[in-house]
């Protein structure tokens, strides 16, 4: 596990990862401070996830590899909403490893 993982499971410990069709309306009532993407998501819903941040003027993030998200959270999602603004600057500090 790296650091980037490391941090994607302390944000899912302290409750501030929303996955699922939860996601959407973490968007859409701007909660989502980041959007974070597995680099093997389908490419219909990374359009979906893509038009909706953007209105939205929300961050989307691609992870580093595939099965990140699984890896760091336990379970088996491809798209999670941060929803704590220090865990997405911590994400994004990790960005590109």
């Amino acid at each position: 596990m790296n650091n980037f993982e490391g941090t994607l499971g302390l944000a899912k410990r302290a409750g501030k990862v929303v996955s699922g069709d939860l996601i959407w309306e973490s968007i859409r009532k701007k909660q989502a401070k980041l959007v974070v993407i597995d680099a093997d998501i389908g490419m219909n819903t990374r359009k979906k996830l893509n038009d909706k941040c953007a209105f939205y003027g929300i961050e989307i993030m691609i992870a580093p590899r595939a099965q990140t998200i699984m890896n760091a959270i336990g379970q088996n999602r491809k798209a999670i909403a941060i929803c704590d603004q220090g865990f997405a600057n911590a994400l994004r500090k990790w960005k590109g490893t």
